[in-house]
């Protein structure tokens, strides 16, 4: 196992925080203790070193510092307030476009389609949606694309809800979604550090990524290229316990929720 001052090293090499890492860093680093091992390195500074030689190497390296802790419903006061109140608040639209960033392993992703569905069967004449889910880790996306969850994952999903949007695999403690929640979401590979926003959305969810484990000066960088892909009238949603870097122009906090910004029209 990495030592917790070799592990800070790494963090510092690829400008990351170590408070965001603090709680989940035990699976990260036995992730990268293997990988060092693979490589049949014994010290933090060779691996350090061999960084500086292959960016291949840095490549796969962020990757492996990459989180996928979620649950389905996490923060299951947000789930209800989008159904109540932030979907209800572009009812106008002819459809709403979202953009899941950093979906991991997908939990997000689905809880929204659930949410709107719900939505839409109580409204009746509200506007479709359409997703647009990336991650920097093609693992992650490709366990999303599955949509197989275990039951800790499903702990905050309502027990009402499961029967209508949970498969429960024979055998397993394990529950797939049912396939037409998979409609209407693409996955893709993204880098929110380097590449532009992809698309123009009326909903944006950041959560428990950037904002958590990103230097500030990363955050804040992230943050400009996210606001550049926000509509006018759409939604920021962060994490519960995350905070903005900086006030951003044009974000108004949503009344009663603190992870929620409206952007001005």
């Amino acid at each position: 196992m990495l030592s917790d001052p070799e592990f800070g090293r790494i963090l510092q090499k690829f400008d990351l925080s170590w408070e965001g890492y603090r709680r989940v860093r035990k699976g990260v680093k036995k992730r990268l203790r293997r990988r060092w091992v693979e490589l049949g390195l014994t010290r933090v500074e060779d691996f350090l070193a061999a960084l500086d030689e292959d960016p291949a190497l840095v490549d796969e390296c962020r990757r492996l510092l990459t989180v996928s802790v979620s649950r389905l419903f996490r923060d299951r006061e947000l789930w209800h307030a989008l159904k109540k109140e932030i979907l209800p608040a572009l009812a106008g639209h002819d459809q709403i476009h979202a953009w899941s960033a950093g979906c991991a392993r997908g939990e997000e992703v689905y809880s929204l389609k659930i949410v709107h569905d719900q939505w839409q069967r109580r409204g009746g004449s509200a506007p479709g949606l359409e997703i647009l889910a990336t991650d920097l880790n093609p693992v992650y996306l490709a366990q999303a694309r599955a949509g197989v969850y275990g039951q800790s994952s499903l702990r905050e999903a309502p027990e009402d809800l499961r029967p209508d949007y949970f498969e429960k695999l024979p055998g397993k403690k394990q529950y797939r979604v049912i396939e037409s929640l998979k409609e209407g979401i693409v996955w893709r590979e993204h880098d929110l550090l380097s590449d532009p926003p992809p698309g123009r959305f009326d909903l944006v969810f950041l959560r428990n990524n950037v904002l958590t484990y990103e230097s500030a000066a990363n955050q804040v960088r992230v943050l400009d290229g996210v606001m550049t892909g926000l509509l006018p009238g759409g939604f920021l949603i962060i994490g519960a316990k995350e905070e903005l870097p900086r006030a951003a122009a044009g974000l108004q906090p949503w009344p009663g929720l603190a992870d929620v910004f409206h952007k001005k029209e």
